[in-house]
């Protein structure tokens, strides 16, 4: 009928073996901004483990899939330390006050915030979502999606290693106020706007490591940038993001 309602919100099967689990809950697309779908995944994860038979020895690894994992981690992945809120008391203070981040990049280090301590946590960003690193929810508290509302800048450090020196033009969009240092040199600086403002910005970059660090500070709305290297002329330095 039309108004039948499915009564189990988890159903488990055996499948051979093995089990499968059914449940309309969404809880691989809300991993991390939903507590209830963190909760229930680690007491999934739980259930099963105390179920489990371990098999004679170790199962072969698929070569495929190894390769294509590692393929995804360099192409697909960036990797990110990220810091923040620091407090600012007006709209551009933040932009033009230097924080520590600034003058030393501590990874272990521990700074006043906001409305807490804060230090550097770790931080990843996805070519298919637009190399888009979102502040909001990386440095909400936890149990928050989102930050306070009001004036705050964070900064996102990286580094990645060139296989040679050269030019590399850099993709930046944003509507914060955003500062780019690239080894420690100022690269680029722009002032909060209404609408995102994209860049394309020569990035000189040196053979072996290279640092690069973003100071991003808001007024209100979003808080986030996107950011990455175009490599796709030839003859352009082949550059390994940090793992």
């Amino acid at each position: 009928q039309e108004d039948a309602a499915w009564g189990s919100n988890i159903l488990v099967r055996r499948y051979g073996s093995g089990r499968l689990v059914f449940t309309h809950f969404r809880i691989l697309d809300t991993l991390g901004e939903d507590p209830v779908a963190d909760r229930l995944f680690v007491n999934l994860l739980n259930h099963f483990a105390r179920r489990s038979v371990p098999a004679a020895a170790p199962a072969p690894l698929d070569q495929h899939a190894v390769e294509w994992m590692r393929r995804q981690r360099l192409e697909q992945v960036r990797r990110w330390a990220l810091i923040g809120e620091f407090a600012d008391d007006s709209e551009g203070a933040g932009q033009q006050r230097a924080y520590p981040p600034e003058k030393a990049v501590e990874l272990e280090a521990t700074y006043p915030g906001w409305f807490r301590a804060v230090s550097w946590r770790p931080w990843y960003s996805l070519r298919d979502a637009g190399r888009l690193v979102d502040l909001h929810r990386a440095l909400a508290p936890a149990g928050h999606r989102r930050l306070h509302d009001g004036f705050g800048t964070a900064y996102a450090y990286a580094e990645f290693s060139a296989d040679r020196r050269g030019i590399v033009p850099m993709d930046l969009c944003t509507r914060n106020g955003i500062k780019v240092w690239l080894n420690e040199k100022l690269l680029h600086e722009a002032e909060a706007g209404a609408a995102p403002t994209g860049a394309e910005i020569e990035a000189y970059v040196k053979q072996g490591r290279n640092s690069l660090l973003v100071k991003c500070s808001r007024s209100a709305g979003s808080f986030q940038f996107a950011l990455d290297f175009a490599q796709e002329a030839q003859g352009m330095p082949q550059l390994t993001w940090w793992r």
